[in-house]
């Protein structure tokens, strides 16, 4: 079987995204609107990898390293029926933690910090901020 290279592109993300490490997750966009399935097959959750990372960041005087956590959520593009664009705020379900069974919350996403803004070859990465700040949106 002959493929090109995006279709080798989009056969990768389907496994490295939405493998067996895939978490069901929904999005809700700024107008109301839940996305929770994929838009391949709606009979499917809608899945993404999602990595709860940690890094250094020197921000006091004294230069003591801070570790702050942050999450990064992947999305194939593909399985989006809207993918989402910069500078829109849009909400993403997910669990609160890796641990199996975590209940889940709901985090904001602004578009306008994720490199991709929707534009990437195949996938899209979103960056929640805190919970406390969907409360107040």
């Amino acid at each position: 079987m002959d493929y090109g290279l995006r279709a080798q592109i989009e056969s990768d993300l389907a496994d490295c995204i939405e493998g067996e490490f895939g978490v069901p997750v929904s999005l809700t966009d700024p107008n109301g609107v839940v996305y929770d399935t994929n838009a391949n097959n709606t009979t499917l959750p809608l899945l993404a990898r999602v990595l709860y990372d940690q890094r250094k960041e020197t921000v006091n005087k004294s230069g003591d390293p801070v570790i702050v956590y942050e999450t990064v959520v992947t999305l194939r593009r593909s399985s989006l029926a809207r993918v989402p664009a910069a500078g829109e705020r849009w909400k993403v379900s997910i669990p609160k933690d890796s641990t199996v069974g975590a209940p889940y919350s709901t985090f904001l996403v602004t578009l306008g910090r994720a490199n991709e803004s929707g534009r990437s070859i195949g996938y899209i990465s979103l960056y929640p901020s805190d919970a406390e700040q969907v409360a107040s949106s």
